[in-house]
């Protein structure tokens, strides 16, 4: 089974746009009962590419790191494709997995440039193979977020344990922690995405006294 691990911050904006090709959409939310997506893959280069596409599971660790687990409820076809220079081609992603679920499944769709597919002289001149990561999520009726929150102290670090208790996923961007009860003794926290039935445990970088611990609430602009 291949595993693989992501920073959370990387993976909270799928939607990074790489200057040689771009891939829409970058998130989708879709019915568990739909049997296809498309998605469009542009090649913004003047030479041909050749791209491979990845499907996995997605698993959210309380560090905050994601896990990217090999996956048969997804089948990417074609899994490889190669685009001429300035053109589109559309590939399909199959949803083969269980029809009667509770709570939303999350996956990725990565599209990655294979390197061996460019010119040589065009290899010389790349340095990383480049990467782009799509959210797919597969949805029964009825989901919603939860949010519960908790500040605990670990190894003398104060940090906030977010669990989503609910059965969709919720993605916080730019938000900010309330401590005390009021809106002026606010930290701002970093951007996550909190998959269903997960937690994190999030840093409060900053000194916390007795009575911010009476009343803690989330403002998500």
């Amino acid at each position: 089974m291949l595993t693989r691990f992501y920073s959370i911050m990387l993976l909270t904006f799928s939607n990074i746009v790489f200057a040689n090709f771009v891939v829409s959409p970058t998130q989708v939310e879709t019915s568990v009962k739909t049997k296809v997506v498309s998605y469009t893959i542009e090649n913004r280069t003047d030479v041909r590419a050749a791209y491979d596409i990845q499907v996995f599971e997605r698993q959210l660790l309380p560090s905050g790191e994601e896990v990217l687990l090999d996956t048969k409820d997804l089948r990417a076809f074609p899994s490889k494709v190669i685009v001429e220079a300035g053109k589109k081609k559309r590939i399909k992603v199959m949803y083969l997995g269980k029809r009667d679920i509770s709570s939303e499944k999350p996956y990725r769709v990565n599209f990655i440039q294979d390197d061996k597919d460019v010119s040589q002289e065009q290899s010389n001149n790349l340095n990383v193979r480049f990467e782009f990561f799509t959210s797919l999520y597969i949805q029964p009726k009825n989901i919603s977020s939860k949010l519960e929150t908790e500040v605990v102290k670990k190894n003398g670090q104060w940090l906030l344990y977010l669990q989503n208790t609910g059965t969709k996923h919720h993605i916080l961007n730019d938000w900010k922690l309330a401590l005390g009860g009021s809106d002026s003794n606010t930290v701002s926290m970093p951007a996550v995405n909190v998959l269903a039935n997960t937690h994190v445990y999030l840093p409060i970088n900053k000194k916390l006294e007795s009575g911010a611990l009476n009343s803690i609430s989330i403002i998500d602009k």
